[in-house]
């Protein structure tokens, strides 16, 4: 009797054991759940948050990039004389200018402005396409083409898409404007069967430039004679990638979700995928001669760009001219006499 209730006393005694046992480990699974919920929801709540900042940070690279907006006068020269010769420029640009247009197709109307050489016996079948871009507006757009009517080119000044040109509020970064310049050329011919073409760009518009240069081997061999870009870069896409990166100082992995995301929604809205955009691919199997132009200080493209450029470009002739102190897509403004000089020479060995 004395052993079966030791026995049971101490089975008893043991169960109560076991049960506080039993009641610290429901606390402590309690506890670890606890922590466990509330770190999830840490987690859950930082990863919305994180997603929420790569969405916004590549909506915002893609608006700088794509979006029509309102673009302030850049690079305004300063000091009396060159003030003169600027505004003497757009006086001649406005003066001489007569406004023209094309049907690319069924309801899309293309705008430009057409320019007369500005010399007294200039030479038969020359033209020169500045292709639109962002940074040459007023005065600069009219320096740049009243240089080369000077010597002795018709010159055409396609207006940009969402301004007087075709209605859009999203900008093609070369995708549409491309094509755009091939239906230029297109009408040009139709005026001038004879006619001779340079192309001249810069930033986006020698993206515009190197884009048409894929589209160029429809037309007839030798219409376009040379191809002038400056501060292009080599894949939107990319350029989206590097963009992000540099303005928000985002990782590599984060950069690349912001801009996938961000190209998701130039799809759907713009109607186009940046990485067609690819200028490595247009340059490839061109035959046209092509001049590079890059900036020294240049901090908007990737600096490897250039390179690659130059690498993919297989026209037999291909030149480079490095401007040391400029900064992206004013080359000109630092060293105008060698810009115009390397220009000169290089359409003087284009046989234009």
């Amino acid at each position: 009797m004395d052993g079966h209730h030791g026995g049971s006393g101490r089975h008893t005694t043991g169960g109560v054991s076991l049960a506080r046992e039993s009641s610290r480990d429901v606390a402590h699974h309690s506890v670890l759940s606890g922590i466990v919920t509330t770190t999830l929801f840490a987690v859950g709540a930082a990863s919305v948050v994180a997603m929420a900042t790569v969405a916004t940070v590549g909506l915002d690279a893609l608006r700088s990039m794509v979006e029509i907006h309102p673009t302030p006068e850049r690079g305004r020269v300063s000091g009396h004389a060159s003030e003169r010769k600027a505004d003497g420029d757009e006086r001649w640009f406005h003066l001489t200018g007569r406004h023209v247009s094309v049907v690319r197709r069924p309801g899309t109307r293309l705008h430009a402005v057409m320019l007369d050489p500005d010399m007294a016996d200039p030479p038969a079948h020359r033209y020169v396409i500045c292709c639109p871009d962002e940074l040459r507006t007023g005065r600069q757009a009219a320096a740049t083409a009243h240089r080369f009517a000077r010597m002795g080119a018709n010159v055409l000044v396609p207006q940009s898409r969402g301004d007087g040109g075709v209605q859009s509020r999203y900008r093609g970064m070369g995708f549409w404007e491309g094509g755009d310049v091939i239906a230029w050329i297109a009408e040009v011919l139709v005026h001038d069967p004879q006619a001779h073409v340079v192309l001249h760009g810069i930033s986006v518009g020698a993206v515009t430039a190197m884009m048409a240069c894929r589209q160029a081997r429809l037309l007839p061999r030798g219409v376009v004679s040379g191809i002038i870009v400056e501060s292009g870069f080599a894949n939107a896409y990319d350029q989206l990638i590097f963009s992000i990166r540099r303005g928000r100082r985002l990782p590599a992995v984060p950069a690349r979700a912001s801009a996938c995301l961000a190209n998701a929604l130039c799809r759907r809205r713009a109607g186009y995928d940046l990485r067609a955009v690819d200028c490595l691919k247009a340059l490839r199997g061109s035959r046209i001669p092509t001049l590079f132009i890059t900036a020294g200080r240049d901090h908007v493209v990737d600096p490897r760009d250039a390179d690659r450029l130059f690498a993919a470009c297989t026209a037999d002739m291909k030149e480079r001219l490095f401007v040391a102190d400029a900064i992206h897509g004013e080359c000109q403004e630092a060293d105008l006499r060698t810009y115009w000089t390397a220009v000169r020479d290089f359409l003087s060995r284009c046989l234009w």
